[in-house]
């Protein structure tokens, strides 16, 4: 669902909001300070914005998701299926400074520490254990799909947290969807191999050669086959290279455009 709070407008998700546990949203490219191309809410340190503005746009996020700035953590993704335990309760290089490298995701059971991926088109996928009280947040592009970097994280919950699948709320955020996501026989290839599944989500395209592939169909199959019940996952179906007024998108727009975030923390007592 689309929210609007202090001028920023995010997304959030049902099943999460009533949970009552956690504080979450994705971002749009709506409510910040940036210009240009990157207007308004650009939230990438790497995208030509002066540090202030993007520490600006960070701070209206905060915000309105309902963080503390001070204690988000994030790093630099790599499109693999890394999983980082985050114990932490500030990053330890400081304020929106991070060292962390190689790592596509994030979980903690810490209350408060805020987990933030960056996205342009690649899928962002909430969990949530209402039960052992841990999340887990995830940037899921094709590579990492095919990787299984969701299940991947799923099980990395369950052997830190005791994490039972049956227990976890699941979001998956905006991205880009079926409607837009072409891709090669390559891609498909892959996935063919890994999943013998996925050949129910993807279709030829009217280019030779070329597919329309299902991103989101792919994720939520893999993680009802690691447990999580069907009616417990719940996605957003918005495209980002649909609606390039709300979202960036970096098949549509290249360079030339801001990034956006996806961020979840667990409620402090």
């Amino acid at each position: 669902m689309k929210t609007e709070k202090n001028g920023v407008t995010i997304i959030q998700f049902e099943n999460l909001s009533q949970s009552g546990l956690v504080c979450h949203g994705f971002s749009t490219r709506l409510g910040g300070v940036s210009q240009g191309e990157r207007a308004t809410m650009n939230l990438g340190f790497t995208r030509g914005d002066r540090r202030d503005v993007v520490e600006e746009n960070f701070a209206r996020l905060a915000q309105a998701v309902g963080v503390d700035v001070e204690q988000i953590v994030f790093g630099k993704q790599v499109h693999g299926t890394e999983i980082l335990k985050v114990e932490k309760p500030l990053p330890m290089d400081g304020v929106l400074k991070s060292s962390i490298q190689g790592y596509d995701g994030l979980m903690t059971n810490v209350p408060g520490v805020a987990l933030l991926t960056y996205h342009a088109d690649c899928v962002p996928v909430f969990l949530l254990d209402t039960k052992q009280k841990a999340i887990a947040m995830v940037h899921s592009g094709w590579r990492g799909t095919v990787g299984g970097i969701g299940p991947k994280a799923l099980l990395a919950m369950q052997q830190a947290y005791g994490t039972n699948p049956a227990d976890v709320l699941v979001g998956i955020g905006p991205s880009i969807g079926l409607c837009h996501f072409q891709v090669g026989e390559e891609v498909v290839k892959a996935f063919g191999a890994a999943y013998p599944f996925a050949q129910d989500f993807w279709r030829k395209d009217d280019v030779p050669g070329k597919y329309k592939l299902d991103l989101w169909g792919i994720i939520r199959r893999q993680l009802q086959d690691g447990g999580v019940p069907e009616a417990q996952i719940e996605t957003s179906g918005l495209c980002t290279m649909c609606d390039t007024q709300l979202f960036y998108s970096h098949r549509k727009m290249g360079e030339a455009r801001g990034t956006m975030a996806a961020v979840l923390a667990l409620k402090e007592e």
